[in-house]
């Protein structure tokens, strides 16, 4: 799991605003990829689940997940991870 600075991501609202997040899973599910963010400012505890695409320039973009079936599908992958995690 990552641990350094190098994992920190800042991301944008629609208002503009900056958020930081913390990278602390990286998932591959049916070869997309899927990037796991814990909000590093805020009280809320609850992780950002986002699929990690490739830009016409090669550059990874985070990319809101809007299939309910999709982020179910990861969303139960990363409880499994989690569960392996604790045992």
């Amino acid at each position: 799991m990552p641990d350094n600075d190098l994992d920190l991501i800042e991301l944008l609202d629609e208002d503009g605003k900056q958020f930081q997040f913390r990278l602390i899973e990286a998932l591959e599910i049916d070869e997309k990829k899927y990037a796991i963010l814990l909000p590093l400012d805020q009280d809320d505890e609850e992780a950002l689940v986002l699929r990690v695409e490739t830009g016409e320039d090669g550059e990874e973009l985070l990319v809101e997940i809007e299939d309910d079936e999709e982020w179910e599908m990861v969303a139960q992958v990363w409880n499994q991870v989690v569960e392996e995690d604790l045992e």
